[in-house]
């Protein structure tokens, strides 16, 4: 007769009704976190209409940031050896109108926001790329990087 050996012991194993538990416990208290973290733009503030209705809040604004850009632009200037185009010509000016100066020059256009959103963009730098953020179609903040 051969006695067989379960090798060497890892400790007490939980029961299966334990883990479970466990895991269940550790879900419920992840999947709320997670979704808060989601949030919602959908902000609604104190009754404001006669019917004690509840108004939404204005959504958050990136216009003070303008997306990263100055709203002044900036004059022509140099850094790490790299030289970048002036960029003031094209505030004001309406989004087609900007994106044909800036092909007229051999430079490209890129939005980098408009009307208080902010688009994802790489972080690239380049001379020949002017950055624009618009407000109802026209340059309100502009910069070349």
């Amino acid at each position: 007769m051969t006695t067989r050996h379960a090798g060497p012991s890892t400790g007490p194993r939980t029961a299966p009704a334990a883990r479970v538990a466990g895991l269940r416990l550790a879900v419920a208290l992840l999947v709320p976190l997670l979704l808060a973290a989601c949030g919602s733009d959908d902000v609604t503030v104190a009754p404001g209409g006669a019917g004690g209705s509840e108004t939404p809040a204005p959504a958050p604004s990136a216009t003070p940031a303008y997306c990263g850009l100055k709203p002044e632009g900036q004059a022509e200037r140099t850094q790490d050896g790299m030289a970048f185009p002036a960029t003031t010509d094209y505030l004001g000016k309406p989004v087609d109108e900007a994106r044909k100066l800036a092909a007229d020059r051999k430079l490209t256009l890129r939005v980098v926001g408009e009307d208080g959103e902010c688009n994802a963009i790489t972080d690239d730098l380049s001379t020949a790329r002017i950055n624009v953020y618009l407000e109802r179609g026209v340059v309100t903040a502009v910069g070349a990087f």
